[in-house]
C-alpha cells in the first residue's frame, strides 16, 4: 500500500525540523572550540574546520535542490 502524499509530508516536516535542530546544536558546539583558555589553534585549523563545513553544507543542499535519486544518475553520467 503507498503511502498518501500527506504522509509524506508530514513525515518530512518531522524530520527536517528534528535534523535541523540537531545540525544547529552540533554546529554551536563547533564554535565552543573558539575558547582561546581550553584550545590552542591556527588559522590554518579554522580554514580546515570552514572548508570541511561549506564542503558538507553545498553538497547538502544540491542534493536536497536536485532529489538524491536524480543526483546518484548525475554521478554515474559524469
Amino acid at each position: 500500500m503507498k503511502i498518501k502524499e500527506t504522509e509524506k509530508r508530514a513525515k518530512f516536516v518531522k524530520f527536517s525540523n528534528r535534523r535541523l535542530k540537531n545540525a544547529i546544536q552540533h554546529i554551536e558546539l563547533i564554535g565552543k572550540l573558539a575558547n582561546r583558555r581550553a584550545y590552542e589553534y591556527t588559522g590554518e585549523d579554522i580554514q580546515i574546520i570552514k572548508n570541511v563545513l561549506y564542503g558538507a553544507l553545498i553538497r547538502t543542499i544540491d542534493t536536497l535542490e536536485v532529489g538524491k535519486s536524480e543526483r546518484q544518475v548525475k554521478k554515474w553520467i559524469e
